[in-house]
């Protein structure tokens, strides 16, 4: 799991790159620094969880954590809270939010359209799966998380957005406002909740690719403009 999300993190740190001009450039070496601090802490909550489990299999981990735990719920908690923040960080919800913005509006066009696509819509369900598969069991743990990131994501979202002046970083500021609307689901610790956050995001997906369409072909046409 590890190696398959920094992996695609790399692919991403220079896809960011590219054209290879100097927005474009210290976009991706922002990306880079605050990206290698997410996995660092995500390095770090994988490591607790094999310090307390004594396992990286996925089915023997939930397997202790429902039947053997008894240790210091501590430890639990820390594990927990630097997982969820790490994906936060890569979902560009709050407090992990601040390198969206300046990111997306330094890359390409192309390269912003797959960052609030595809790679966004991979990891929140990956998010999903592990949140529900590991941590259902303490809900009042990933709860209190998520209550806090969703109304901050939906603060900073929604007024941020009101003060932007390039469409880059408007939408920018628009995926972190969805994101805190998509956690809100994740709150109510049922299956009607999860089945409504993945119903939203798959919709706020479609139509940010359809949005995105819209703009690419308005850049093809006025050929003298870059958005």
């Amino acid at each position: 799991m590890y190696v398959a999300i920094e992996g695609l993190s790399i692919l991403l740190y220079i896809l960011a790159m590219y054209p290879f001009k100097q927005s474009s450039i210290e976009s991706s070496i922002k990306y880079y620094s605050l990206g290698a601090l997410s996995s660092g802490i995500l390095l770090f909550s994988i490591s607790l969880m094999y310090g307390i489990t004594g396992a990286f299999d996925f089915f023997n981990i939930k397997t202790y954590f429902l039947f053997s735990f008894r240790g210091d719920q501590l430890i639990l908690y820390l594990m927990v809270l630097s997982f969820i923040f790490s994906f936060l960080f890569k979902l560009s919800a709050f407090p992990g939010h601040m390198w969206a913005p300046d990111v997306y509006e330094g890359t390409w066009l192309p390269t912003t359209v797959f960052f609030m696509t595809v790679v966004k819509v991979s990891l929140y369900f990956f998010f999903i799966r592990f949140l529900v598969y590991f941590f259902y069991f303490v809900p009042i743990v990933y709860q209190d998380v998520l209550i806090i990131s969703a109304l901050g994501s939906l603060v900073i979202g929604c007024f941020g957005s009101l003060y932007q002046h390039g469409l880059k970083r408007l939408f920018a500021y628009g995926s972190i406002s969805q994101v805190g609307f998509s956690l809100i689901g994740l709150l109510c610790n049922s299956l009607s909740g999860i089945i409504s956050s993945l119903i939203f995001f798959t919709i706020y997906i479609i139509v940010s690719m359809g949005v995105f369409t819209i703009l690419l072909n308005s850049e093809s046409f006025y050929s003298g403009k870059n958005l």
